[in-house]
């Protein structure tokens, strides 16, 4: 019996060896593709970038370019293979921005305890994609499928405000306000927006529905232009200045993590 456990106890850990040898190959591999990614195209350099010895780097890319994640020309060097862009097509199609953004919005909604939007830019308007009721169980003017003039909004904003200044006429309208408190001059809009683009969110006082104040940030695309906002919203009793200014870290960060899980972070 004793034979047996040690017998036993040699082949997990002989097990265990192979899987970190395993994972560190695959750690390796993946540093050569994003080396090469990244514009290094002879063996020296991808070697000198990735800290990979010469020799493992060589073995390694002859298998890559074999499965054809890599492409080897004699003089062009190497380059991303076909099976990559293969795979990255499918990624691309597998993305579904309201699945991939819905867990980090129902986190803010149990955070802040309030409503959480998740909404696209539509020429003039803002159009909901995604909606989490909060805690307060506050109901709203807003449905999945809802448009609102982006002017009127927070989350219009947020998203306005990154785009270059000379389109933000363009983006500004003679509506009828919806409140009393809604935005009726471009002077007005455009100073909002730069307010906007030093802080980082923007703020709706009541201008889009009496009673609702929200905060909103953008998320931006991997050209780093705005492509969709996230917005927290709630009662203006509760929504205070300070409190709106307390919870626009979780709404910006919410805003930036959605933007990783898309791949856009980097950008």
């Amino acid at each position: 019996m004793p034979d047996m456990l040690a017998n036993d106890d040699a082949e997990q850990l002989r097990r265990q060896r192979a899987d970190a040898r395993g994972g560190q190959t695959l750690i390796k591999a993946l540093s050569l593709l994003e080396a090469v990614a990244d514009g290094c195209r002879d063996l020296e350099g991808v070697a000198r970038r990735t800290g990979i010895s010469r020799s493992t780097a060589h073995r390694l890319m002859s298998f890559l370019a074999q499965r054809r994640y890599l492409r080897h020309a004699p003089r062009d060097g190497y380059c991303l293979g076909p099976k990559l862009i293969s795979l990255g097509f499918k990624a691309h199609r597998e993305l579904h921005l309201p699945g991939v953004a819905r867990p980090w919005l129902e986190a803010l909604a149990a955070a802040t305890t309030d409503t959480v939007h998740l909404a696209v830019l539509d020429a003039r308007d803002v159009v909901y994609i995604d909606k989490v009721m909060g805690s307060r169980g506050l109901q709203m003017a807003s449905d999945i499928g809802a448009r609102f003039p982006a002017q009127f909004t927070a989350l219009g904003k947020s998203m306005v405000a990154l785009l270059p200044r000379d389109e933000w006429a363009s983006h500004f309208f003679d509506l009828p306000k919806r409140t009393e408190h809604s935005i009726d001059a471009f002077e007005r809009f455009a100073a909002d927006l730069e307010e906007t683009r030093v802080r980082g969110y923007a703020v709706d006082q009541e201008e889009n529905e009496l009673g609702i104040r929200c905060l909103a940030a953008a998320i931006r695309g991997p050209d780093g232009w705005p492509v969709a906002g996230v917005s927290v919203s709630g009662a203006a009793m509760f929504q205070t200045v300070k409190r709106m200014e307390q919870i626009a870290p979780l709404v910006m960060n919410t805003a930036e993590r959605i933007a990783g899980e898309l791949g856009w972070a980097d950008a």
